[in-house]
């Protein structure tokens, strides 16, 4: 039992944060964050509450503020009395037509002793007609998300009262589940049946992991823009990191292109230094490396390279180049 803040009453725990006020000072309703699988259906509760219209169904479930008829039906939801709720537009629909709404998967929730189960679907139903045998009926089931064996877990048939009734059902479940939500037409069109504020006790979220996030686009399919996006990205860099590979060996054929012709005359050596065979060799050191033929080193060098001197060292190289003008 929860005991209200001003010690007035206790109340039930499967009646706290079912939004109503069952305390005098509302204590009851404090403290109700929201969680995994609850729906005050407000707003697009297909996407804000990973609800969905089973499509087997002969129809799907609209979405009011007011019942369309005035002989039944809610006239305002459940809460605030502006709010929206969940309903079957029975003058459009067939006697015995189903219309079926489904939870987001749910996680496991066993219970430690059937005798106590902590696990509670709480939600708030109307079922009213001035003709009480038109009125259809309405069934709660769980799905087994392994099995996909669906079982009765709930019903009411014929009308009830013009206000909004509330109601628990226990769970116990040792793998996922779905709670399905089926309401059946009556005999007349008068048959209007709605769902609002459905929730559950903390106990049936207590094992919930939330799933990796993907992205959607509007219409629920995975939104291919973002992985566009990403193969953009990765193609950008790798053009730079061309473009700067192709830049650098441009430079590199460009310098050796300004030395081909010129022939020093270095001491060190006792030889001439021939920059033709010397840009030869490079070029052949260059294509042996994987670099393409065509280049303008490639191209120029027709002369084959000449046999180099045997160095006993390698002393520093100075060499002056008038082309230069000073001393390398």
């Amino acid at each position: 039992m929860f005991q209200c803040a001003d010690k007035s009453k206790c109340v039930p725990l499967t009646r706290v944060c079912n939004r109503e006020d069952d305390c005098l000072d509302g204590s009851d309703e404090a403290d109700c964050p929201a969680r995994f699988g609850d729906c005050d259906f407000d707003g697009k509760y297909h996407e804000d509450c990973q609800y969905t219209d089973r499509l087997d169904g002969n129809a799907l479930w609209d979405q009011g503020k007011t019942s369309p008829i005035g002989d039944s039906g809610p006239q305002n939801d459940h809460t605030s009395g502006k709010g929206l709720f969940v309903f079957i537009d029975s003058p459009l629909l067939q006697p015995g037509d189903e219309v079926r709404m489904q939870s987001p998967l749910m996680p496991a929730a066993p219970a430690d002793d059937l005798s106590i189960i902590h696990c509670r679907l709480k939600f708030w139903y109307h079922m009213w007609s001035l003709k009480d045998s038109a009125m259809g009926s309405l069934r709660v089931y769980l799905v087994d998300a392994q099995s996909n064996f669906t079982f009765l877990v709930w019903a009411k048939a014929g009308s009830r009262s013009k206000q909004w009734q509330f109601d628990t059902v226990p769970i116990s479940q040792a793998a996922g589940y779905y709670v399905l939500f089926e309401a059946e037409r009556g005999a007349d069109a008068s048959s209007i049946i709605a769902v609002d504020d459905v929730s559950f006790t903390p106990a049936c979220t207590a094992n919930y992991v939330p799933p990796a996030t993907t992205a959607q686009a509007s219409d629920g399919s995975p939104d291919l823009g973002i992985g566009l996006g990403v193969g953009v990205s990765v193609a950008v860099v790798i053009a730079v990191v061309f473009v700067a590979l192709f830049l650098k060996k441009r430079n590199q054929i460009r310098r050796i292109e300004g030395l081909k012709g010129l022939t020093v005359d270095n001491p060190a050596f006792g030889s001439d230094i021939d920059f033709n065979d010397l840009s030869h060799a490079i070029n052949d050191s260059i294509d042996s490396s994987g670099l393409t033929d065509g280049s303008p080193l490639a191209e120029g060098a027709s002369a084959p390279a000449k046999k180099k001197k045997k160095r006993k060292s390698e002393p520093t190289l100075a060499v002056e180049n008038p082309s230069y003008g000073a001393t390398e």
